[in-house]
């Protein structure tokens, strides 16, 4: 299932930046830079070195959601719904951005997130990016923002 993009005026993101005392949203784009409680990316971590030979490469993925149990006061506002992961090139890599999931979740409501993917053609260094999507606050509101982009390499 793949989920709207929501476009997001900057009033709406100045109330949820105040709300969550996160940063304002990227007024150049359709995310937030933060705007709510974030996941916390496990793996791949910032340096992580992939190898890709004869196209037969994987890259891991673990991801801890955030999910909010009001039972607990935790003062948590949101439950994480599922991220989107996309290779985005750097340094200098003339390669174009590979989308590798859309909508990934966990199998049980507020359990990690964990896969595996094919390097596919990537070669070359690559942020690992990963975008958020959160149901946040109350009353509810569906956010979309980008929570971890560590750089990788993928050797070919």
């Amino acid at each position: 299932m793949q989920l709207p993009l929501i476009k997001t005026g900057v009033v709406l993101a100045s109330i949820l930046s105040v709300i969550s005392g996160s940063p304002v949203p990227d007024t150049n784009s359709q995310l937030f830079k933060r705007a709510g409680p974030s996941g916390n990316l496990a793996y791949p971590v910032d340096g992580t070195v992939f190898s890709n030979y004869g196209n037969y490469g994987k890259i891991n993925f673990a991801y801890s959601v955030v999910t909010r149990q009001p039972h607990l006061d935790q003062g948590v506002q949101g439950d994480t719904l599922g991220v989107d992961i996309t290779l985005e090139p750097m340094y200098g890599n003339t390669n174009p951005s590979i989308n590798l999931a859309t909508a990934v979740t966990d199998t049980t409501w507020g359990g990690d997130i964990s896969a595996t993917f094919s390097t596919l053609d990537a070669c070359g260094s690559y942020r690992f990016v990963v975008n958020e999507w959160q149901s946040y606050g109350s009353p509810a509101q569906l956010i979309h923002f980008r929570a971890a982009a560590p750089a990788i390499t993928i050797q070919c």
